[in-house]
């Protein structure tokens, strides 16, 4: 009888070290944002890539839960920004597009390209963070023909 007890507190132990041992049930990755954006212009709202020293971009973007396929609001993320290579940052404000009568809603981010940014062809992107921790960023495709974005010296007064 004491054998029998003794091979049961065995292969009990054995059983316990088997469980402890074995790898944890995978856990799934968070789900990603997905970020659409483009760039126009203030005035006129209309799309281009060429922007005068002192002119103001305007950045539009969208925020998407790639595991719901909603968009995200102000309620959701904590910041989406705009950048501009060479440091010149702006964060986006949520809010109605167009303000009169508003159809959608949409992050916006607005300001003067400064006066001293170099001029030529330069690199942007948008990026945003959930609230939860997510992040992700959005490069505009290479090729499109809004993806570039080119400063250019304000024209004479």
């Amino acid at each position: 009888m004491k054998k029998l007890s003794l091979v049961m507190s065995l292969v009990a132990g054995v059983a316990i070290l088997a469980a402890a041992c074995a790898p944890a049930a995978p856990v799934a990755p968070p789900s990603p944002l997905i970020i659409e954006a483009h760039v126009i212009s203030a005035t006129g709202c209309r799309p281009t890539d060429t922007f005068a020293r002192g002119e103001q971009p305007v950045a539009m973007a969208k925020v998407v839960d790639g595991a719901t396929g909603e968009y995200l609001s102000d309620e959701d993320l904590t910041s989406v920004t705009w950048h501009l290579e060479g440091g010149f940052v702006l964060d986006h404000i949520y809010g109605p597009q167009p303000k009169e009568e508003p159809v959608e809603y949409y992050w916006k981010a607005c300001g003067p390209i400064p006066e001293d940014y170099p001029l030529g062809e330069a690199t942007w992107w948008v990026t945003a963070e959930h609230e939860d921790g997510r992040t992700a960023r959005y490069d505009p495709p290479y090729g499109d023909a809004f993806s570039r974005f080119i400063i250019v010296e304000a024209p004479a007064e």
